[in-house]
């Protein structure tokens, strides 16, 4: 009992739940080399901070990013909170993404090598399907340091989450 009622014995991370509070976001995707990893993820951010003051978007300093491995390659998701909606096109490199305001994160802190990440996302995977949230938006994680485009050998902190009903 003592252990199945511990989310951080159980899980191995204290997980809670947030509302959303950042709900404005330039996006960009790209799928790359994994061995490209850290430069590609520093030039996709590099971009969207390029375009958000391109367009007057007001770059709010929120940094949130996701991968998905397959094989060699790595498709990587980026978004940079803004103040102001702006209108994107099909074409244009950029798009601008929502997140309902006051909606549930599952969030949980991490603090460690940047290619342990992927233990954090399975274990919020585990929290929500055992208690049965729903998705909806794909999980990321939210940089609470400075830079971005880390080495999987760096130290990181970092802000998990999955945005969930």
């Amino acid at each position: 009992q003592a252990f199945l009622s511990n989310p951080e014995k159980l899980y191995g991370f204290t997980i809670r739940n947030e509302p959303v509070a950042d709900t404005s976001f330039l996006f960009a995707k790209k799928t790359i080399d994994k061995k490209d990893f850290a430069n590609e993820t520093r030039l996709l951010f590099d971009m969207l901070i390029k375009e958000a003051d391109k367009r007057s978007a007001g770059y709010t300093g929120v940094r949130i990013f996701h991968f998905i491995d397959n094989g060699n390659q790595r498709t990587i998701f980026a978004s940079i909170g803004i103040r102001n909606d702006v209108e994107t096109k099909d074409t244009d490199p950029v798009s601008l993404k929502k997140m309902p305001y006051q909606m549930s994160l599952l969030v949980l802190d991490f603090k460690g090598m940047y290619k342990d990440l992927p233990k954090a996302y399975q274990a919020l995977e585990e929290y929500r399907t055992d208690y049965r949230f729903v998705t909806m938006a794909i999980p990321f994680h939210k940089y609470m340091q400075e830079g971005y485009g880390f080495e999987d050998t760096a130290m990181v902190n970092m802000k998990v989450c999955y945005p969930v009903y």
